[in-house]
């Protein structure tokens, strides 16, 4: 008895780079009226065969591995069923991040075979496409939560392949940032001074198709729109009116308006001194600016708390490198700045944000400690909470060596990561953690603090992305 459908699997991208998402084309045609589930995913009638062809060593992969992987709610169905009438073609993708996390460098064979009966033997295969992975270099990152359900829902990282500058954009899980929802290539071969950074969200992530990647280029404002499925078009840019070089920034985030465009400010210096710009774009990429003058020189970290976005209700904090001073700027009224004093010169600001609310940490040092301090950034006033103090000199750290430092899910806790060249330190609810590495993989390695705990994550060239809970010896990956 002939099968009642046909199915073809074909590569869009043949090769790929390590930590890059695998998505294969599916193409079905029915010949006779099928009762069926989704073929690209579904709970146990798809199996993905992987071979890797260098010693023929294969998995096999079904729903079994993505509800593991990405731990869907206990009675949450994988995949849909419907009814496909006879004389029916579509094609659909394979997302080989629903069942696993991203393969090393090598070359692979990749099969598939789907059960439309009752009975093994109702089966059938589609013929098998080859795939090459090759090593890369990461030569730079952002990263920026969504929120959802919670602040922490959706990891979105930029990143550079150094090979040939080539961007892509990827989404994490809530639970671990090696395991990848996408993890596209943007088609941008481009090396800007800074890495451009995602638009934040002040709704649901998912309300929203498109995302936004801003920079500088120049003197002037970039941006383009993105998606999980790629670039949604070209770059674009507009004029700033501010001088470009190191003091020019973007200070972070900029806002994704619910009704399109975004907004961000910029901090620099023009013939008037020292500057922030708020650019305002719409949906249909039309710009303007308004100009607010800040006291001293151009800041070397800015932040912006978006209050509201309609009417715009936004605060920036400026802070110089070494200075204990913050400066504050009404983003709606232009009034004079207000200061706020830190407990210690400043080495690093962070704000932490959601819906509005948010709260300000300023990371400095004083005498041979790390001391974080905080504010209400909605309603900014002193005194300066203390957050967490480290004593470095016992630890052979100094604040010079602070390479990263995150908000923990469960704030007002800090964590902060070091590299004297030789190996990573992490400090963390009172406790330090030393990792001996490689210099390439220090180079890449970063905190991520989600949900279900503090991972210290690094890309590694030949197998992409891989993380591991602090103070856990088990690395997260495929090798």
């Amino acid at each position: 008895m002939a099968a009642p459908l046909a199915l073809e699997l074909r590569a869009r991208k043949p090769v790929t780079v390590a930590g890059e998402g695998i998505v294969l084309d599916l193409d079905h045609q029915i010949f006779a009226d099928l009762q069926m589930e989704t073929v690209e995913l579904n709970e146990t009638r798809t199996k993905i065969r992987v071979t890797r062809l260098s010693d023929q060593v294969s998995a096999e992969l079904s729903g079994v591995n993505h509800r593991a992987l990405h731990h869907p709610a206990l009675f949450q169905a994988i995949g849909t069923s419907f009814q496909a009438p006879a004389g029916s073609q579509w094609t659909a993708k394979v997302k080989m991040f629903d069942y696993s996390r991203a393969l090393p460098a090598g070359r692979y064979r990749i099969a598939l075979s789907y059960r439309f009966g009752d009975d093994p033997s109702q089966t059938v295969m589609t013929n098998p496409v080859d795939i090459d992975v090759v090593p890369t270099r990461l030569t730079a990152i952002s990263s920026h939560w969504f929120g959802g359900a919670r602040p922490r829902y959706r990891l979105g990282s930029l990143w550079c392949s150094g090979d040939a500058n080539r961007w892509f954009y990827q989404g994490a899980s809530e639970h671990d940032p090696s395991v990848m929802r996408w993890a596209v290539d943007l088609d941008l071969r481009m090396m800007p001074e800074k890495a451009p950074k995602l638009a934040h969200l002040n709704t649901i992530f998912g309300m929203r198709f498109e995302q936004y990647a801003v920079w500088t280029d120049g003197g002037n404002a970039a941006w383009v729109q993105i998606a999980s499925a790629g670039r949604l078009g070209e770059p674009a840019s507009a004029p700033l009116g501010l001088a470009e070089g190191a003091a020019l920034r973007l200070a972070e985030p900029a806002l994704q308006r619910q009704t399109g465009g975004f907004f961000a400010v910029y901090t620099g210096q023009d013939a008037g001194g020292a500057a922030a710009v708020l650019l305002e774009v719409d949906d249909a990429g039309h710009s303007q600016t308004r100009r607010f003058p800040l006291p001293g020189a151009p800041p070397a970290q800015a932040f912006v708390l978006w209050r509201s976005e309609d009417p715009i209700e936004a605060r920036l904090f400026a802070a110089a490198d070494g200075s204990e001073e913050i400066v504050v700027t009404d983003l709606n009224s232009g009034q004079e700045p207000v200061k706020l004093t830190a407990l210690a010169p400043i080495s690093r600001l962070l704000l932490d944000q959601w819906r509005g609310e948010g709260v300000l940490y300023a990371i400095g040092a004083r005498d041979d400690s790390a001391t974080v301090s905080s504010f209400n950034a909605a309603a900014p006033q002193q005194p300066a909470a203390p957050v967490s103090t480290w004593r470095l000199q016992p630890l052979n750290l100094a604040m010079n060596q602070l390479v990263d430092a995150v908000v923990t899910a469960d704030r007002p806790d800090l964590a902060l990561l070091f590299s004297d060249g030789r190996a990573l330190s992490v400090l963390h609810q009172g406790r330090s953690f030393r990792y001996p590495a490689d210099q390439a993989w220090i180079g890449a390695s970063r905190l991520v603090a989600t949900p279900d705990g503090l991972f210290l994550m690094a890309h590694r060239g030949n197998s992409g992305f891989a993380a591991g809970l602090v103070g856990d010896p088990v690395e997260r990956s495929h090798i």
